[in-house]
């Protein structure tokens, strides 16, 4: 069982000024009913926030500007465009903000047990293992150094790239739980199948990107077009 670590806010005290600076960087659209809860489990590590808004109509504007005031960052509106366009866009507003950006989604927390430290962060990735309702875990780029050459990749089901990173570790006493029953893309009835059309369309372009097409026959077997999944499989 992981335990959340009453001394988190002591440690984060103790370290700041001997630990390398840690930005925030999300994009996030009418979270409104969760971001308080993901904001409130990253406070403690970060020193810079920037975040995009991709056109929210719930207050999640208002809601991260009061929540996040005694902290120093900032809060743009673009329109939407696909996951990685709007995803490089904050990546660019974050490239002189910190020496790692932390990488998280509003429908997500981070839970920390007694032996979280940052007080020696020295490699390019940093990976953190996601928890997710189904018991299905796995581990996921979360904090990367800031100064690489790094691009988001994919219209969906994006992805991180960088041909400068060289060393790799999974960040210990961190743990990411995905709660993904209630952000605001799981209560659209139709996501897997948009998701779909937009893989769809991006393999008019780029026919043999296997992750596209990975990801093409996860969301209809998702969707439960289930003929679909069997030919892009």
């Amino acid at each position: 069982m992981i335990k959340k670590s009453i001394l988190l806010n002591n440690i984060n005290n103790k370290e700041k000024k001997m630990r390398k600076t840690i930005c925030l960087n999300m994009i996030v659209k009418n979270e409104n009913k969760v971001i308080k809860r993901c904001l409130a489990s990253v406070k403690p590590v970060i020193d810079y926030w920037i975040i995009i808004d991709t056109g929210s109509t719930d207050g999640t504007q208002e809601t991260i500007r009061e929540f996040m005031k005694d902290i120093p960052g900032e809060l743009y509106e673009y329109p939407w465009v696909d996951f990685a366009h709007n995803r490089n866009q904050a990546l660019a507003l974050s490239k002189d903000k910190g020496d790692y950006l932390l990488f998280i989604d509003a429908d997500e927390q981070l839970i920390f047990d007694e032996s979280f430290s940052l007080s020696s962060l020295d490699k390019d990735f940093y990976f953190f293992l996601i928890r997710q309702p189904s018991g299905i875990n796995y581990f996921r780029e979360s904090l990367i150094l800031n100064r690489l050459d790094l691009k988001w990749v994919g219209p969906v089901h994006e992805t991180i790239v960088s041909s400068q990173a060289k060393t790799f570790a999974l960040l210990q006493g961190v743990t990411n739980l995905s709660i993904t029953q209630d952000g605001h893309r799981s209560e659209d009835p139709r996501k897997y199948l948009n998701d779909a059309a937009v893989l769809e369309k991006a393999l008019e372009t780029d026919p043999e990107n296997s992750r596209h097409i990975f990801y093409l026959a996860l969301s209809y077997g998702n969707a439960k077009e289930y003929e679909k999944a069997l030919y892009w499989h």
